[in-house]
């Protein structure tokens, strides 16, 4: 899936950019303030285990979708399971990505409830963390937290049918959020509330260019459309 990592790290930078700095930047920055008194090159090697938790959980969330994708298609059909896994992964993305646009309620639903409660509670006794399990322990619990774009984009996992690359394409998509975080946990990230907005928005077109090129995948299967190839690059 070449194609769409490509794609998973430009949303997730764009995310990063836009959703991110806003929701996320108040936790890295007291992470940050936690390890007071050290060095830059000790607080990024902190704030790098912290990044490194959060992907462990970025990766296990595609895992375990991966996995009830691949559950799905051994229920066998063939290309006739694939391809409607495909199109409703497509279709669930389709929703989720107007909610990052505001367009539906689908993001506020996802961030608001039981589970945030929960995870935000045992963030809160993890903010101070001064050993190399806590810090790691630390980005696990963030990775957990309710997100509406992190959700979103963990459809793709579901729509590899393998719990391999379903962790890969968790894994790109948080490479992605990884420099513009990194960098505000130093202190050197500043853009406008207008720039953010407009990266949000930048970051949701591309989950709706996913979505469209698995139902676009998934039509082909079916023979309801042609593949679209680019030498040896399948678009969909």
């Amino acid at each position: 899936m070449p194609f769409e990592f490509v794609l998973l790290v430009g949303t997730g930078l764009a995310i990063s950019l836009g959703h991110c700095i806003g929701m996320c930047g108040p936790l890295v920055g007291a992470v940050s303030v936690a390890q007071r008194g050290a060095g830059v090159w000790a607080l990024f090697w902190r704030l790098a285990i912290y990044h490194a938790g959060r992907l462990s959980s970025y990766m296990l969330i595609g895992a375990g979708l991966g996995l009830l994708g691949s559950a799905a298609l051994l229920t066998g059909g063939g290309k006739v399971v694939q391809g409607g896994l495909s199109v409703l992964v497509g279709t669930l993305m389709l929703l989720l990505g107007a909610g990052l646009l505001g367009w539906l309620p689908t993001q506020r639903w996802l961030e608001s409830g039981r589970m945030q409660r929960l995870v935000a509670g045992r963030l809160q006794g993890l903010l101070t963390a001064q050993t190399v399990p806590r810090r790691w322990a630390l980005g696990m619990a963030n990775g957990f937290l309710p997100c509406g774009p992190v959700y979103t984009v963990a459809m793709t996992a579901a729509a590899t049918g393998s719990a391999l690359e379903g962790a890969l394409a968790m894994l790109f998509f948080g490479l992605g959020t990884v420099p513009v975080l990194l960098a505000l946990g130093l202190g050197t990230a500043r853009l406008s509330v207008a720039s953010r907005r407009f990266f949000n928005r930048l970051g949701a077109v591309l989950v709706l260019a996913m979505a469209v090129q698995l139902v676009l995948r998934g039509l082909a299967a079916w023979g309801l459309v042609a593949h679209l190839r680019y030498g040896g690059l399948v678009i969909w």
